[in-house]
């Protein structure tokens, strides 16, 4: 059985994390470029909210006894396959797990185009993570 207490921390973090990338958003792309501070907090605030979120991933499929996965991508998969996620959202998923990849892996090919595009564009998915998570596990949305 999952620990409410530890899922509800790991999502409020999420949620954190996602509020201070929701100011930076309303920057215009000019804005954005002109405060180095915004794209250097974004990676920090992206990064870690995409720990967090394979942080429960992780941490469902240990307390459910789901399997053993093989790497973040694979856990995903896993709870696609338990009916937790969709298949579409899984592939979101996995998609946000390379790009916190890129973000510490190959730091110096990240530019501030993709960075702002991912908060202008894609911040819904963090919500809909902790709706989805909050609905199975704790029933609260």
């Amino acid at each position: 059985m999952v620990e409410g207490d530890k899922l509800r921390t790991k999502l409020n973090y999420i949620q954190k994390n996602v509020e201070e990338l929701e100011i930076i958003k309303h920057f215009s792309y000019q804005e954005f470029l002109e405060k180095p501070f915004c794209f250097a907090a974004s990676l920090r605030y992206l990064q870690v909210a995409i720990e967090a979120m394979t942080d429960v991933v992780m941490h469902i499929i240990a307390r459910e006894r789901i399997g053993l996965p093989q790497h973040h991508g694979h856990a995903v998969e896993l709870l696609v396959q338990k009916g937790i996620f969709s298949s579409e959202f899984g592939l979101t998923l996995r998609k946000m797990i390379r790009f916190r990849n890129r973000i510490v892996h190959i730091y110096d090919e990240v530019d501030e185009r993709s960075i702002y595009e991912v908060i202008q564009s894609h911040l819904q998915e963090f919500h809909e993570f902790v709706d989805i998570v909050s609905r199975e596990y704790l029933r609260e949305v």
